[in-house]
């Protein structure tokens, strides 16, 4: 069987086609990185206002399972479990202003 002979390229054409190819990726790298990034401390006040009891500063029961049906989670889910884990919950089910503000800044 004869040898398979390489395909030579010019380098100039070589170099073009791999600038062609690191501009698309590095392109598509930065636009992921800015949507990951998109944590904002005012956002995280405001979760925590639309969620809270009206005359405390505590997310309750009540405000959990709607936290959980919005972002499409069962509350007996572990991904709950979980979450109360990280925001160092005192008390399952009852998330504080302090508790809740710490814990999703150290979890984004």
């Amino acid at each position: 069987m004869p040898q398979r002979r390489k395909r030579q390229h010019s380098d100039s054409n070589m170099e073009e086609n791999k600038y062609k190819r690191s501009r698309t990726s590095n392109s598509s790298r930065s636009s992921k990185t800015k949507e990951t990034s998109a944590f904002s401390h005012k956002k995280c006040l405001t979760l925590f206002h639309e969620y809270k009891e009206k005359n405390e500063d505590v997310l309750g029961p009540e405000g959990m399972e709607k936290f959980c049906e919005d972002i499409g989670v069962e509350p007996e889910n572990i991904v709950m479990l979980s979450l109360a884990y990280k925001l160092d919950a005192k008390q399952m089910g009852f998330f504080t202003h302090a508790e809740w503000v710490k814990g999703m800044t150290d979890i984004q």
